[in-house]
């Protein structure tokens, strides 16, 4: 498989899983599904506009533990909002949790740019 399709599949299909699996019953739920969402539609954006991909197929048995791993966490954690009496915490420390989240996604974000500018072009490294 293509490293484009098989990178959007594993960010654009764990976004999914999270959604299907979280309990929609308080705000915390949906608090965190908007980062989490953020996040992986983030991910497909930039596997489809911002990564270079050289010319190699993904193996079929990197594409399953991959899967199984982004999918399965995704489930997984998303399962685990169900737990009675999970809530957020105080206003400020969720508020200090979302600065972080953010200032992690910038980093990342930029980091990402920053190595795309490594390759002048698919599968071409710059030195």
């Amino acid at each position: 498989m293509s490293p484009k399709l098989h990178n959007t599949l594993s960010y654009s299909v764990a976004c999914l899983c999270f959604v299907a699996f979280v309990p929609w019953h308080n705000s915390a739920s949906w608090l965190v599904a908007a980062l989490w969402s953020f996040h992986f539609v983030r991910r497909s954006l930039e596997a489809q506009f911002v990564h270079r991909y050289g010319g190699r197929l993904v193996p079929a048995s990197d594409c399953l533990v991959e899967y199984i791993y982004y999918w399965g966490f995704a489930a997984w954690i998303a399962w685990s909002l169900r737990e009675p009496g999970w809530s957020l915490p105080s206003a400020w420390v969720t508020a200090f949790g979302i600065i972080i989240f953010a200032v992690g996604e910038m980093g990342n974000a930029w980091a990402h740019l920053k190595l795309r500018a490594l390759r002048t072009s698919a599968g071409e490294i710059q030195r």
